[in-house]
């Protein structure tokens, strides 16, 4: 039979053993979470600068358009399924004798005689319809003086691949006619 001191030791270390498996285990995890927690937020600051990037490439992408939109000598506006503007370029709202802003959500008969434009909302409700561009040529009467213009009437699609807007450009054409007169 072994004496008890035996005993105590073995159990001793067969306890000493065991205390240092299970903080050698709370060190293996902590350090495994340290890892996990430092990547995680060297991820997240990558990733925070990519977005930035991005944020800004795309705000001077929109720079860009609205610049090539403002400073174009073409008729450019937006219009949803009934007939009402919903952007415009300055040079078409000048035109008409005003500010863009004056005319988002107005309806195309505040620029166009009425016939010409319930023609425009029936191209625009077919392009709706159909997804597909309409091209079309009028003529209104200003005050002094006839224009012709020559429209294509654009689809726009949401995020679901839906069309929900008509995209305008158009361009005066009067010389052209008056030359083939």
């Amino acid at each position: 039979m072994a004496p008890i001191s035996e005993i105590e030791d073995s159990v001793h270390r067969a306890y000493l053993r065991q205390f240092f498996l299970q903080g050698l285990v709370i060190l293996v995890i902590l350090i495994g979470a340290g890892a996990v927690l430092f990547f995680e937020v060297k991820w997240s600051k990558m990733l925070e600068v990519r977005v930035s990037r991005r944020t800004e490439e795309l705000k001077k992408s929109e720079e860009k358009y609205r610049s090539l939109v403002e400073s174009a000598e073409d008729f450019i506006f937006t219009v949803d399924g009934e007939g009402c503007f919903q952007s415009m370029n300055s040079f078409t709202a000048s035109f008409f004798g005003g500010r863009a802003d004056e005319f988002l959500g107005k309806g195309l008969q505040t620029l166009f005689p009425e016939k010409v434009a319930q023609e425009q909302l029936r191209l625009i409700k077919l392009v709706l319809k159909a997804g597909k561009s309409v091209r079309d040529e009028f003529e209104i009467d200003l005050a002094d003086h006839k224009t012709w213009i020559s429209a294509n009437f654009m689809p726009l699609k949401n995020e679901q691949g839906e069309v929900n807007a008509v995209l305008c450009i158009a361009r005066d054409i009067t010389e052209n006619k008056n030359l083939e007169r």
